[in-house]
């Protein structure tokens, strides 16, 4: 899968077949939203990406089978980047409270959880044998992090204190 832009700014994600390079599938939005960090669905059944706009970004997931699409969640200013599938949940980086961390945004209910509580920033979320991998920057630099995913002990999104501002209009 690839994210491509035309010269005349088309945006589009396309699966790409590895033998002959030929492109199986192409998903667009009619918006022509930006899209970026794609990433599998572990059925290989959908596809997200992060979306980005003139109202900021969101998540979106793409259905592999019709095509149709889905905001998971509402447009904003919070930076918001690599998505990755787990359980019934999809873990991303975000900084919704002024430092990047790692969220959860439960699927069936909606609700957005932070998993990670880093002092100066965590990033780049990664999955293996049930465990969260993820790079913590530190005063030495970016080190690797694991932690375990016990979704009864993140802190839903509500109690944290937001330090981001929207974007002013020009």
């Amino acid at each position: 899968m690839v994210v491509e832009s035309s010269v005349n700014s088309r945006h589009n994600l396309a699966i790409i077949e590895l033998k002959g390079g030929l492109k199986e599938r192409i998903f667009r939005t009619k918006d022509n939203d930006f899209l970026s960090f794609p990433s599998w669905s572990d059925d290989q059944e959908k596809l997200i990406a992060i979306s980005l706009k003139g109202q900021g970004k969101s998540i979106i997931e793409f259905d592999i089978s019709t095509g149709e699409y889905q905001y998971l969640l509402p447009f904003s200013a919070a930076d918001i980047q690599k998505p990755i599938y787990w359980k019934d949940y999809i873990l991303y980086q975000g900084s919704y409270a002024g430092i990047s961390n790692i969220y959860a945004l439960h699927l069936p209910s909606k609700a957005i959880f932070q998993v990670t509580s880093s002092a100066f920033g965590a990033q780049s979320p990664a999955i293996r044998d049930g465990k969260l991998f993820y790079s913590e920057y530190t005063a030495s630099g970016n080190q690797i992090a694991i932690a375990e995913l016990y979704p009864e002990n993140w802190k839903p999104i509500s109690e944290i204190e937001n330090e981001w501002y929207p974007l002013a209009d020009l």
